[in-house]
């Protein structure tokens, strides 16, 4: 999600295999995603600095693996489709917060802190550049403890 606006090499790498298959001759779909349920419990544990995770100030709309994966089985056997609608999460989430509930979730110790990153890639992080735009698929399943989805209910 938003990785044409992200001044990231990650994402601009992304991007570029995104333009590469778009200008070539084999047909193609592109499904673009928010990030997984699990992706809080990942920067957790990369990001530590002995018993501190500092989380960057972020908002999130992570997404079920498993409806990635439905997704992107039904969209190979429905045959090329060009960019699709993007997928996202029932809802909007701020990484710290899930950090803390898959630290509580899995024993893990030490402080969660949101602390800002300088920066565009932060700015885009904090300003819903990583959300779901207008036409976006949204998913059904919530975040109950991050890693373990369940329906969601009412939200």
């Amino acid at each position: 999600m938003g990785i044409d606006e992200v001044p990231y090499g990650y994402y601009a790498g992304k991007a570029e295999q995104g333009r590469l298959v778009q200008a070539g001759e084999a047909p193609w779909s592109i499904l673009r995603a928010t990030q997984l349920h699990e992706f809080a419990g990942q920067i957790h544990q990369r990001i530590r600095l002995g018993p501190i995770a500092r989380m960057p100030v972020m908002q999130s709309q992570p997404v079920a693996a498993r409806e990635v994966a439905v997704r992107l089985v039904e969209l190979t056997e429905a045959g090329p489709a060009a960019r699709v609608p993007d997928l996202v999460g029932p809802r909007v989430e701020r990484m710290a917060h899930l950090s803390r509930r898959w630290a509580a979730a899995t024993g893990a110790r030490g402080r969660v802190i949101e602390a800002p990153i300088p920066g565009g890639f932060d700015r885009a992080m904090r300003d819903g550049t990583l959300l779901a735009r207008a036409g976006s698929d949204h998913g059904e399943q919530t975040v109950v403890v991050v890693g373990l989805s369940a329906p969601a209910l009412g939200q």
